[in-house]
């Protein structure tokens, strides 16, 4: 019984391991699917916040995971360091979301995107809102 066995596992086994071979490393060929290909943005970023016509020095720190972003936003000004999580399309749009607390609980959006124009940029629009109402402002980082 056991040869039997042996004799459908083997076969069995080297399909299953030649497809994870095929899904692991690709044959590199060309015209292979690989999917789509996103911005790499990981890494820190310097830049500013303009919100309700005030500016702020901010530092951006992102870890990158294919198109899922983790950041930590740091704003020196109000003494703020928060962390958010976000994803990244391939045509370097992204949203990035973090909480945080000044006055009370908020919540914040960033909705931007990657621009290799001459230096390479996270710009776009800020949304914040809190129980002192709804903010909006805009961004612009660079390494």
């Amino acid at each position: 019984m056991t040869r039997h066995l042996m004799r459908h596992l083997i076969p069995f086994a080297l399909l299953a391991s030649a497809a994870a071979c095929s899904v692991v490393g690709g044959s590199g060929g060309a015209g292979e699917d690989v999917g789509p290909s996103y911005p790499q943005i990981g890494g820190p970023w310097m830049g500013a916040l303009q919100i309700e016509g005030e500016g702020f020095n901010s530092m951006l720190e992102i870890e990158q995971l294919g198109p899922v972003l983790q950041l930590v936003i740091e704003i020196p000004a109000l003494d703020l360091v928060t962390a958010g999580r976000g994803n990244i399309m391939p045509d370097g749009t992204f949203r990035a979301s973090f909480t945080y607390e000044l006055e009370c609980p908020g919540e914040a959006e960033l909705i931007g995107e990657a621009s290799t124009d001459g230096e390479i940029a996270l710009s776009g629009t800020m949304l914040a809102s809190d129980c002192t109402g709804d903010l909006r402002g805009t961004f612009r980082y660079s390494r």
